[in-house]
């Protein structure tokens, strides 16, 4: 008869105790810690007295739950500071799809709270909250949709500055990111692929600017008769969308031009919205002279810089 193999553990304490353990009752233990260190993305509390503890990535993302409609709550050590924080959706287009998100005060009172909600494929927001205490600070996520698409809840900034830097997107790639906008180049232009049927991409882009006019040019450019759209969005301080505009159509070419009013020296985040079939292509071109010029750019000097999409 084959007999099975064990492990000899030493039990601490008084005099010498041996105990045998089964290799599948180990692997069980390791198992269980694997799960509650990656609780947070896939396993989350509906309980506010036992909220799950962000990851160190600061993300939340999971399918929409099988009733539907569900409550959630994470929790972080927070500090007096900035909460950015950005929650989206993705799923099949028609289907209504909806997260909200709010900060609890200390009487587990919703403070502040902001939503995502829609029919789209895919679609976000972003938002930034003043925390002028440190110590745990509870989120609620409130998510309803079809368990075959999924929501997705990041947060950072100040506030949340234990938790592990946020990366960027590779080389050469928009970021989807509101943490980590794709810086603009000297070029002023951001360019690339339409994301193809049923989809929509959303991207972010900084520049610094400066008291002045800021000249943008908007197009899309694809086959005739195909659907295809371009919106352009400037972020708020709190990262609110603040003034923006769009162009779309089924033309071969849609093209629209604003200029926006800056009224101070700062960095502003640029979003970005496309849709449209994959062999189409777009473009966002940024100037003016609220754009601010590095040191030693001559003025009226552009280059151009292509870059694809994720």
């Amino acid at each position: 008869m084959r007999r099975s193999r064990r492990l000899l553990v030493a039990r601490p304490g008084a005099g010498r105790f041996w105990i045998w353990l089964s290799p599948m009752i180990v692997l069980a233990g390791l198992i269980r810690l694997a799960n509650v260190e990656t609780a947070g993305a896939d396993t989350l509390s509906t309980s506010v007295l036992q909220p799950t503890p962000l990851a160190s990535s600061g993300v939340v993302e999971a399918a929409f739950p099988e009733s539907g409609k569900a409550t959630y709550y994470v929790s972080f050590d927070a500090q007096a500071g900035d909460l950015l924080t950005q929650i989206g959706y993705s799923g099949r287009p028609g289907a209504q799809k909806s997260i909200d998100l709010a900060v609890l005060d200390a009487d587990a009172h919703a403070r502040e709270n902001y939503w995502c909600q829609g029919t789209e494929p895919a679609d976000d927001s972003t938002r930034s909250f003043a925390i002028d205490r440190s110590g745990k600070q509870v989120l609620r996520l409130e998510v309803e949709g079809p368990p075959t698409a999924r929501f997705r809840v990041e947060v950072g900034g100040s506030a949340a500055a234990a938790l592990a830097p946020k990366s960027g997107p590779g080389e050469g790639a928009l970021s989807h990111s509101v943490f980590t906008p794709t810086p603009l180049d000297a070029s002023g232009s951001v360019t690339g692929k339409l994301p193809g049927p049923d989809r929509k991409e959303i991207y972010y882009v900084a520049l610094d600017v400066q008291p002045g006019d800021l000249l943008t040019q908007i197009s899309v450019t694809s086959r005739e008769g195909a659907d295809k759209s371009l919106d352009l969005k400037l972020l708020q301080p709190n990262a609110r969308v603040g003034e923006q505009y769009w162009v779309l159509g089924s033309s071969a070419t849609e093209e629209k031009t604003r200029s926006f009013a800056i009224d101070s020296t700062r960095r502003q985040i640029v979003k970005l919205v496309v849709s449209g079939p994959e062999t189409g292509t777009f473009k966002a071109e940024l100037g003016g002279s609220a754009l601010a010029k590095p040191a030693g750019q001559a003025e009226g000097v552009a280059g151009r810089a292509t870059r694809p999409s994720q």
